[in-house]
């Protein structure tokens, strides 16, 4: 071939890489932008804080929320899997319980190889709700605060968040992960919902904390200002 069509050909082929790699990019960017701008009008409808990601950090998260709901602390944010043609997006709301149960449980939608993934020490749990119990897998350390904990409204709860959610309580700390960089507010909403929820069941015995309070508080001590005549 002549080296003058040679050299054609190859400027034509880094340009054609180029202008596709640009386009990527700039893609993914305005994606990145619209992610952005959702988040913050989320937080800021819940009173909560949008976090800006730290550039100089290469796997530093897309978008990220902290802030409290009540007496619940929350953390919410983008984060990926794996690499490559293997990588995935997911986002991830974390919320921890003001009074825990003592429990490490889990629980995911039932797949066919669910029972090839048991967990070191842990153990299938019947919540007593058959059409839970066929739709999800529960695996806890515990078995009775697993039921307790996943009480008719949080099974309800957890039934209407959808398909690929999954749920972990690592003792006080709740995580519910999904499949996707969140751009539904209504969804992130239902989530970081889910996740309080959860946060906010405490062991029988030992009542709700309210109104920022713990449940053990002492109580309050009477001002010493003075009164002035």
């Amino acid at each position: 071939m002549d080296p003058l069509i040679t050299t054609a050909l190859v400027t034509i082929a880094i340009i054609a890489t180029t202008f596709a790699l640009v386009k990527a990019v700039r893609s993914r960017g305005l994606e990145h932008l619209r992610l952005e701008e959702i988040w913050m009008e989320f937080a800021r409808s819940r009173g909560l804080a949008y976090q800006h990601p730290d550039p100089r950090l290469f796997t530093a998260p897309i978008a990220r929320i902290g802030g409290a709901i009540g007496s619940v602390d929350v953390e919410l944010e983008t984060f990926s899997k794996g690499s490559g043609n293997n990588h995935s997006r997911h986002t991830r709301v974390a919320a921890t319980a003001p009074i825990p149960f003592s429990l490490e449980g889990h629980v995911y939608m039932t797949m066919p190889f669910s029972g090839l993934g048991k967990l070191l020490g842990a153990q299938d749990v019947s919540t007593g709700d058959t059409a839970f119990d066929e739709q999800f897998t529960v695996k806890a350390d515990n078995e009775v605060s697993a039921r307790e904990l996943l009480d008719d409204a949080t099974r309800r709860a957890i039934t209407d968040a959808g398909d690929f959610v999954t749920v972990h309580y690592l003792s006080g700390r709740v995580l519910v992960e999904w499949p996707t960089y969140e751009k539904d507010p209504t969804r992130l909403g239902a989530m970081l919902n889910l996740a309080v929820h959860i946060a906010e069941r405490a062991p029988p015995g030992d009542p709700p904390r309210g109104d920022g309070e713990t449940a053990n508080a002492p109580p309050r001590r009477p001002s010493k200002r003075r009164r002035r005549d």
